[in-house]
């Protein structure tokens, strides 16, 4: 998304974008909830390549594109088409009439059944009305062919008698609204958006011809001609909801004109209307005469389109998707510009990112990949480069360095813009050049390509560790830019673009007769540096990023994109890939997609699972998910990358209020809803997805080789497509399958076809009818491949006979326990060895086929590899599990006043039946505990008498062992408590007053490079640099004054903070130099407990993460450790954590706030914080707890602050002596 440059003041809530809201307005009639997955009925069915509806609601939600212009026309479920030039360009409405009183007239969208079609390109219905008879009318309605207009057909087989065909246009008024008249985008839903309106009517100056008319606007000219009847006649849009009064409106005088016109309708004879955008200087090309060859013409063009990539699969949904992702592709092509657009609709500006242009390729128009490309690459900057790196942008309060941005190698420089939009425009003539081998291109763009590369290590390339090897920082290089903040940090998803980036350079420089060293060199360095500072080994996934201040932590918590393009860019091995596919399968959400009609199975995925929200950070998008889909294809995880990319499609094209729509965010997305048609970011990665994942076609004509790996579905027996460059085919007749090949492209390739062994054994396999070589792919992983590899011709035909039994499937995922011993049987497949790169196991023996080893290192999701030969195969085997501690305790969501309720897991092999003592807060309970083997016991309920609110530790002993855990219950009653409460003086140590927090400037330390940082007032991102928010603590000093500096809670736990509203009330810490880093206040004597009333600043790229802690530490040196990690015990001071089942699942418990405008306490459940995500006026703190050993003597209170960026403060400590 492209945001506006000029200084901006934003109110909170708009940078929140949206986020108060809770419902997305579509439509008159259509409402979708946005804080949860709803369950959804399916909308549009396929049929052949149609989206198919009955009696839909929806008007002007599907666009029609004509002329690679910004002219569409806006169809819908309902015959009602509205011209946008860009601007409204008016509305036409269809109409029959059977008498000459009027009485038995209708318009077309008021049918009592309508059969829509979307024919991607074009718009049919199927219209029935007992009002007109028997038999139906159909009504087609296409884009003109190679120009800006409409043609519409309208025909019936049924003889009814005299019929007249009505229609009626006018209402241009030129309106292009807030974002182009595109679905999410506008005040008003798009049916009221589009909808005629008289007063849109009043600028309107028809003239009359016998065969139609014209009619005058700023855009241009809208001509309008008939293949039959008289002239139209004016008549009064105050009529436009009657068709029968509208007629009868006709030779009235009105300021308010629209057109009136009929034709007779006879059965077999079909009745045509054209429209026309004659733009200055053109000539208009329409003819009564010649409407048919025009309709004929536009049909042509639509099939053409349509049929760009031929896809024939066992699933009706992706063969109907493949067909509008064609359509879409040529929709957001900008043939005046020479560049593909950033939408079709919404955004329709040429802009050098993001993925669009990877559908030039994709589809095989490589001519327009190639002119989008060379048209940026003329406009690169060429200045002289200057001898320091400017500092940041003092006008974006620190937050951004364009100074320093657009320079030397900028390609979009001549456009204000925030963005390095580099990356992906490099990314795509690389790809290019994979397609097309086009050497003489590639040597005009060769010092295009060496600025670039001298750009991006000039300004993101990051030192690290003694040797400084490199990383590169994300400054706003993908679609999901707006707000991620790097602060100078090295990011996965910035380096392996640069890593892959300066392998094609080495390639193509060597092609060239160039020295290609600085570039092997350079990459050979990025790899090192992504293997040792962003591998989490015992994870088996890349962090999002590593700080290059502070501490210079890694964040573990990664988003989508550091998955898709680490594989995207082959900087990951085989095993790091699978590994990286397990982080998608459980640290991604997985939203299914439910409702009537909607096939099973499917899923979409949000971005992250990042909070609190901030537009762009954690989204459902279509382009996001296609592109994770892609690189699950990539690591070989089609099991997982087929459902997901088929229930994204569904999700937008199908699900949603637009038919084979590829639009951005789509209806799952909790905060934007869905928004836009036909975005060409979800496009273009759509189409590569496609073409690339599912039917796995990989061309390198640099090597003249042509790699396929189909990512099917198992139960699939055939698929087909056929793409401008390659046709490919598949057949499956029992184990016989058959595979065609067939390339169009420049050069013959050399064929390597890898495909998914159907059984362990080959028979034979030939290429053209003779016996072919292949091999076992002993680097796969997951399932056993072959590959044949076949010379260089235009065409292949390979036969592959299976024999054998089939290969051993990977075991169903298992709960382990750690310590445990864990045993895998790979039945008949020998192992060979064992590869255990997340360190999970010890004393791993193995045993003939399988092995046996004891479970070890980091809880959580783990993967095993054993290399496994079964008949003519050997590949890796993924042994996954989850690795839990043996027993749990598991504390009830629900908790009551009066007891502490949960449950004992049972995470080993064996069952637990038997004698149990509990221990809790000094007391010893007796209880009989029955735990199954992976089973909860039944709810334990703890009578908690004289227990204050907060967090306890429990712990149950039985005979196999013991579970140690906490149960947090808030809502104890405070009056049966038996604690006495003491309040610590903390005010000699506080260090400002709390209303300060965003009033601050933060100024160091910050990145010295060009990078993209929080802005100087601590609150707020990059786009939204003067994001202000005004802490107001006036309720909570009023009534600390009142009680003597005590601040009395309904938890029974009184704070000490002072009433004078000058006086300074919080002691902060931060990486900032504003304050200490941490900071250490004595304590004395025995508590049981510590609770803490805390504020501060929380940030999405800090979210999953330690953002800091406080230790009480004891006279003996032990300690007792709380961490302050978002989104859990650490929240931040302007809102609550919006909160649900999928993105921003949060399931913990909910520490109590303090709203500091009104003293208000507020104790919430989980459940009760659903969807209830706000801004607090004022500001609210947190009360937290730490339980403390009673029997050892308190020595200090410290807190630090871990990360970067972020402001952590103390306000009171109470003990519970």
């Amino acid at each position: 998304m492209k945001l506006p440059g000029k200084r901006q003041r934003l109110k909170f809530s708009q940078f929140l974008r949206g986020g108060l809201a809770g419902l997305v307005l579509l439509s008159a009639g259509s409402v979708v909830l946005a804080d949860g997955p709803a369950n959804r009925p399916l909308r549009y069915t396929p049929d052949g390549t149609d989206f198919v509806i009955t009696n839909g609601a929806e008007v002007f939600n599907r666009p029609l594109y004509g002329g690679n212009a910004g002219f569409r026309v806006e169809a819908g479920d309902r015959p009602e088409f509205a011209f946008f030039l860009p601007g409204r360009g008016g509305n036409l409405r269809l109409g029959l009439r059977l008498d000459q009183t009027n009485s038995k007239a209708i318009w077309l969208q008021d049918a009592k059944s309508i059969v829509a079609r979307y024919r991607p390109g074009a718009m049919v219905y199927e219209i029935r009305d007992p009002l007109i008879g028997d038999g139906s009318w159909t009504v087609t309605a296409i884009p003109l062919a190679g120009t800006e207009g409409l043609v519409v057909r309208v025909e019936t087989s049924a003889n009814n008698g005299p019929v007249k065909l009505l229609w009626a246009f006018g209402g241009a008024n030129e309106e292009r609204g807030r974002r182009n008249g595109d679905l999410g985008g506008e005040r008003v839903p798009l049916a009221q958006f589009f909808a005629l309106k008289p007063d849109d009517c009043r600028s309107n100056v028809f003239r009359l011809r016998p065969d139609g008319f014209t009619l005058p606007l700023k855009a241009g000219t809208v001509m309008g001609i008939t293949s039959g009847g008289d002239a139209p006649a004016v008549a009064d849009a105050g009529q436009w909801a009657s068709p029968g009064e509208l007629r009868a409106s006709v030779g009235r005088a009105t300021a308010t004109p629209v057109l009136y016109g009929e034709m007779a309708l006879t059965p077999n004879t079909p009745a045509l209307l054209a429209f026309h955008l004659v733009r200055p200087g053109q000539l208009p090309t329409l003819r009564r005469t010649g409407l048919t060859e025009v309709f004929s013409a536009a049909e042509k063009r639509r099939q053409e389109l349509g049929e760009r990539i031929g896809v024939d699969t066992p699933d009706d949904y992706i063969n109907a998707a493949a067909a509008a992702v064609s359509v879409a592709a040529d929709a957001v092509w900008d043939e005046s510009q020479g560049a593909f657009m950033h939408g079709a609709n919404s955004w329709r500006v040429k802009l050098l990112g993001w993925r669009a242009a990877y559908a030039g390729d994709a589809l095989g128009w490589h001519d327009r990949t190639r002119r989008h490309f060379a048209g940026f690459a003329a406009r690169q900057n060429t200045n002289a480069i200057p001898d320091r790196l400017p500092p940041a942008d003092e006008k974006y309060n620190l937050a951004r360095n364009e100074t320093a941005l657009i320079s030397n190698g900028d390609l979009s420089y001549t456009d204000p813009h925030h963005y390095d939009m580099n990356l992906v425009a490099v990314d795509t003539f690389f790809r290019h050049l994979l397609w097309t081998g086009d050497l003489e291109f590639a040597e005009q763009m060769w010092p295009v390509i060496e600025r670039h590369l001298a750009w991006e290590r000039r300004l993101f390339r990051r030192p690290f560790g003694p040797d400084g090897l490199p990383l590169y920082e994300a400054y706003a290089c993908i679609w999901a830019s707006d707000e991620l903040i790097y602060h100078g940090g090295g990011a996965t998803h910035a380096t392996a673009y640069n890593y892959w980036h300066n392998l094609m350079a080495a390639r193509v420089a060597k092609r060239l007769g160039q020295d290609a060293s600085l570039y092997e060199r350079e990459a050979e360095l990025i790899r090192q540096a992504m293997q040792r500072e962003l591998w989490l080994a015992d994870r088996g996934w890349f962090g999002e990023f590593k700080d290059y201040l502070g501490l210079q932590s890694v964040h573990p918590n990664a988003a989508a994109w550091t998955f898709y393009h680490t594989l995207d860019s082959q900087a990951a091995t085989p095993l790091q890939a699978w590994q990286m596919s397990c982080f998608v399968d459980t640290q991604l959400a997985h939203i299914p997609l439910t409702g009537r009609g909607v096939p099973p199975g499917n899923y979409q995925l949000p971005t992250t699972s990042w909070m609190p929200y901030r537009w762009s950070v954690n989204n459902v998008a279509l382009a996001e998910s296609a592109h994770t889909a892609l690189g699950l294809w990539q690591a070989g995880r089609a099991d997982s990358a087929f459902p997901l990319l088929k229930g994204a499609l569904l999700d937008s094209m199908f699900l949603g209020a637009c038919p084979g729509n590829a639009g951005m965010t789509t209806p799952l997305d909790a905060f934007s809803g869905e928004r836009y048609r036909d975005f060409a970011d979800a496009v273009g990665i759509t189409a590569r997805a496609l073409v690339e994942g599912l039917f796995g076609l990989a061309p390198d004509q640099l090597a003249g080789e042509l790699l396929i790996r189909p990512g099917f579905p198992p139960e699939w027996n055939h698929a087909r497509i056929r793409h401008p460059g390659i046709s490919f085919s598949f057949q499956r007749d029992g184990l016989k399958e058959s595979y065609a090949v067939e390339s169009r492209l420049p050069k013959p390739m050399q064929l390597h076809l890898e495909v998914v062994a159907l059984r362990d054994a080959v028979a034979s396999v030939r290429v053209n009818g003779l016996p072919a070589r292949w091999r076992s792919v002993t680097e796969s992983v997951g399932l056993p491949r072959i590959e044949i590899t076949a010379p260089a011709a235009a065409r292949h035909e390979v036969v592959i006979e299976w024999r054998g039994g089939a290969p051993v499937m990977v075991a169903p995922e298992s709960v382990r326990a750690l310590g445990r011993g864990i045993k895998a049987d790979f039945g008949p497949a020998r192992v060979i060895q064992v590869n255990d790169p997340q360190g999970a196991l010890t004393n791993l023996t193995l045993r003939g086929n399988g092995f046996e080893a004891v479970t070890a290192g980091t809880l959580g999701r783990r993967t095993v590899f054993a290399q496994v030969e079964q008949g003519d195969l050997n590949w890796w085997q993924p042994v996954v599990f989850e690795l839990r501690p043996a027993w749990e305790i598991i504390a009830a969501q629900m908790q009551d006043a009066a007891s502490l309720r949960f449950r004992v897991r049972n995470n080993t092999a064996g069952d637990v039946e038997g004698d149990a003592v509990i221990h809790f807060n000094g007391r010893k309970v007796k209880a009989k505990l029955t735990a199954r083997s992976g089973r909860d016991s039944d709810e334990i309920v703890l009578p908690a008498a004289g227990l204050p609110p907060g967090s306890h530790p429990v712990s149950v002993t039985f005979a196999d062992g013991k579970a140690d855990g906490l149960v947090v219950n808030w809502k104890l009653d405070p009056l049966r408590a038996t604690v006495r409460w003491e309040t610590v003086n903390l005010a000699p140590f506080f260090n400002d007053r709390v209303t300060q927090i965003f009033r601050n400037e933060y100024r160091s330390p910050r990145s010295p490079f060009c990078s993209l940082a929080i802005p100087k007032q601590g609150i707020g991102g990059w786009c939204y640099y003067n994001t202000q928010f005004e802490v107001d603590d006036a309720g909570l000093r009023a009534i600390a004054a009142t009680n003597n500096g005590v601040f009395p809670t309904a938890l029974g736990i009184p704070f000490q903070t002072p009433g004078d509203a000058q006086a300074k009330n919080i002691l902060f810490t931060s990486q900032w130099d504003n304050y200490p880093r941490e900071a250490t206040v004595p304590l004395n004597g025995h508590a049981s407990r510590a609770v803490l009333l805390m504020a501060g600043s929380a940030n999405a790229m800090q979210c999953r993460f330690d953002n800091g802690e406080v230790v009480a530490t004891y006279t003996d040196g032990m300690s007792e450790r709380l961490v302050l990690h978002s989104p859990t015990t650490w929240w931040p001071i302007e809102q609550d954590y919006h909160i649900d089942e999928f993105a921003f699942a949060r399931p913990e418990p909910i520490p109590p706030r303090v709203d500091l405008k009104t003293g208000a306490v507020r104790v919430l459940t989980p459940a009760e914080c659903n969807g209830k995500g706000r801004l607090i006026p004022g500001g609210a703190a947190t009360v937290l707890d730490l339980p403390l050993n009673p029997a050892k003597e308190l020595k200090s209170l410290t807190l630090r602050t871990f990360s970067n960026e972020l402001i952590i403060g103390l306000m009171a400590v109470t003990l519970a002596r």
